[in-house]
């Protein structure tokens, strides 16, 4: 049935013996249309003419009018082709019952550097990282025929923060190294991240990602297996890359609102949060989890900067209820001395 935004839609994350805490990692994977074969692995060389990407304007880039080419009938939310070029998809690999492999959307993130991927510790925690495949480039999950093509890599190795705690979701934030560097073009790009003393109250922000909408039709996808036949695999919820427009809100009206919901007068919202959204059927849903939340810079709003990471709501997309984001600028020490470590 359509979703009416009132059922308890998001997974309880499945490390969490409580209740009330519902992230935005879907609870049933919904198998893509793109089986996975060796060639969707690619492996090059980094682009060693953008190693100054994080000066100024040389990250945080947003084509807001496409990339290459417009999309002039976008309807319900899609976002323009590379509008997003930080854009992450993280696939799992599964073994389909007649022994396909296939790839299961599994979570978002985004490229903040050529080999270092930003995400929601709920999504990667307890991950056998054998199994996992990053994708950049992605915008239409229906095609492979799309102007610039999108890049695969393997997973090298993942770093939770140490104080994440699966009971609340605090310190919700892990990086994930890949194998292989992508390799930068209009569609991939770095997303510029925040200072750690940055403050956005009462912006107009962007999330994007593949998950669940409000109100959502589901259809059937029809792919080519690894041998060439076609076959009829399960429904999809969203093909093209959605966005949404949030404002942030203020820490101290998130509690207040937060505590009139089922999480009770008592509630106290974690420091590693801020909080968006709250306009009716404006929210990110079921299957967004780890996406980022992107505010335009206020002396460039042609540049995107990531102050959140899209973490656990109380439904989608009522009046009023915001959503809970891990707060970037909080963590940047972490993620600084993470990326160094790597020793290159």
């Amino acid at each position: 049935k359509p979703y009416d935004g009132q059922t308890e839609d998001y997974t309880k994350n499945p490390h969490d013996g409580q209740s009330g805490y519902f992230t935005k990692e879907p609870s049933v994977h919904e198998v893509t249309e793109k089986s996975i074969t060796p060639e969707y692995i690619v492996s090059t060389e980094s682009d060693k003419t953008s190693n100054d990407h994080h000066e100024k304007h040389k990250c945080g880039t947003w084509n807001k009018y496409g990339a290459g080419f417009r999309i002039g009938n976008a309807v319900d939310g899609e976002s323009q082709f590379g509008e997003f070029p930080s854009m992450i998809a993280i696939f799992k690999e599964e073994l389909s019952k007649d022994g396909e492999k296939n790839l299961v959307l599994n979570c978002g993130g985004s490229l903040i550097e050529k080999d270092v991927i930003l995400t929601a510790a709920h999504c990667v925690i307890k991950k056998d990282i054998s199994t996992l495949v990053v994708r950049a480039g992605e915008w239409d999950l229906k095609t492979e025929k799309e102007l610039l093509s999108h890049q695969d890599r393997r997973v090298s190795k993942i770093v939770t923060h140490p104080d994440y705690y699966a009971g609340g979701l605090y310190n919700d934030v892990a990086l994930i190294f890949v194998e292989n560097p992508f390799s930068l073009q209009d569609n991939i790009q770095l997303i510029c991240l925040p200072s750690t003393n940055d403050i956005f109250i009462n912006d107009m922000c962007y999330s994007s990602g593949w998950g669940k909408t409000v109100s959502y039709n589901n259809y059937t996808i029809v792919k080519k297996t690894e041998s060439g036949k076609t076959k009829e695999f399960g429904q999809y919820q969203v093909s093209i890359l959605k966005k949404v427009e949030l404002p942030i809100v203020p820490r101290s009206k998130c509690m207040d609102i937060l505590r009139t919901t089922r999480l009770g007068p008592k509630f106290v919202l974690h420091d590693s949060f801020i909080c968006a959204g709250g306009q009716e059927g404006k929210d990110t849903c079921k299957g967004d989890g780890g996406s980022p939340l992107m505010c335009p810079y206020k002396d460039d709003p042609d540049h995107l900067v990531q102050v959140g990471i899209v973490a656990w709501g109380i439904n989608c997309g009522l009046a009023d209820i915001p959503a809970a984001y891990v707060n970037v600028a909080g963590f940047m020490y972490w993620i600084k001395n993470e990326i160094e470590k790597r020793g290159y």
